[in-house]
Order: C-alpha cells, then sequence, then structure tokens
C-alpha cells in the first residue's frame, strides 16, 4: 500500500488514531451470499452486481458504532483470488484508515478497484 500511495503522490497519514483494531474473518461461502445480510449492498450499490454478479467474496466494515476499529470478512476462493480478494479489502481499510475521501475525488470502490489492479500487477513481477 506504501508503494501504491506513493506512485499516486499521497502520503501515509493516520486519521484515526491508536491503537486500533483490525479483525479478520474468514467465513464460510455461505455467510457472503445470505442475502438477509447482504442483500442491500447489492440494492444500495447496483455497480457492484454489475461489476462483480451477486456473489460476495470479501467485505469490510469499518464497525462505526466501534470506535478504532474495523471488520472484514473473506472467503475461501483458490489462492490467487484469496490474494486479490484480501488486497481489495484491506485497501477499503486504508482508504478509512486515512481518510482518503477528504483527499480523493473518487470512491473507496474506486480506490480498491485501481489498488487491486496495482498489487495484481506487481504481484506476479
Amino acid at each position: 500500500m506504501d508503494d501504491f500511495l506513493a506512485h499516486r503522490g499521497l502520503s501515509v497519514r493516520d486519521c484515526r488514531g491508536t491503537p486500533y483494531n483490525l479483525i479478520i474473518y474468514i467465513v464460510d461461502k455461505s455467510v457472503l451470499s445470505n442475502q438477509k445480510r447482504f442483500g442491500d449492498i447489492y440494492r444500495d450499490h447496483p455497480e457492484l452486481a454489475m461489476n462483480y454478479g451477486q456473489t460476495l467474496y470479501g467485505y469490510y466494515s469499518s464497525t462505526p458504532l466501534v470506535d478504532r476499529n474495523s471488520t472484514i470478512l473473506v472467503t475461501d476462493v483458490g489462492h490467487t483470488l484469496n490474494q486479490e480478494v484480501l488486497a481489495h479489502e484491506m485497501s477499503h481499510y486504508w482508504w478509512d484508515r486515512l481518510c482518503l475521501n477528504a483527499r480523493l475525488s473518487e470512491t473507496s470502490e474506486d480506490f480498491a478497484r485501481a489498488f487491486d489492479d496495482y498489487f495484481m500487477n506487481r504481484r506476479h513481477r
């Protein structure tokens, strides 16, 4: 992430404070495909369904009701895709942790896709 931010001319400025918890759960695919739990995501963000279909492999939450805490849920979808999913969700974490919404005009999802591409291109080098 440091290289990606430097590549984009962004400094690392933590705006959330420390100590800070990031909790990562590996869950069964059925958890992330539960429409009762995650159906609102596709209703509120139709571009996600258009780009990714109706299947979630990862989910980031800033857990706004829990101070200095964030959570990522991921499911096992194979070694290469697992890396990509975790990198994508981690970029949402850094978007929040560095308050990039105050410095960039793009959305968190745009930022995550850009980091995803950057990460995957460099992973193969």
